[in-house]
């Protein structure tokens, strides 16, 4: 994200943009790369992280509500649970899968392999 750049420096290299550029190809969605069948998802980040979840826009049908221990609730219709998964795994433990129940599975499902990973 832009506020994250720390410095920049200038050269004498020039950035041509392909004709065929479109940005909506590359920020349309955060996932789906994985052809499947949508679904509506619904997940809680807690207050550690909320600010990171607020700050992009993971997909086109999102939806972000504020809850009152300072989390957010979001919620999108997207295909691609492998996708979905490891973006998931990036916020343990401040993240809990609320639906479907299909996708919530997978992730403890994933939770508990790592664990016995680890004894």
């Amino acid at each position: 994200l832009v506020d994250r750049i720390e410095s920049v420096t200038l050269t004498k290299e020039r950035f041509e943009i392909p004709e065929d550029f479109a940005v909506e190809k590359l920020t349309g969605s955060a996932f789906g790369l994985v052809d499947e069948e949508p679904m509506q998802i619904a997940v809680r980040f807690g207050s550690q992280v909320a600010h990171l979840v607020q700050e992009r826009v993971w997909h086109p049908t999102q939806e972000i509500a504020l809850d009152a221990e300072g989390g957010v609730r979001l919620t999108f219709t997207a295909g691609g649970t492998k996708e979905i998964l490891a973006w998931l795994y990036g916020f343990v433990p401040h993240v809990e899968v609320l639906a479907p129940e299909s996708l919530r599975t997978a992730f403890v499902e994933g939770l508990r392999e790592c664990l016995e990973k680890h004894g």
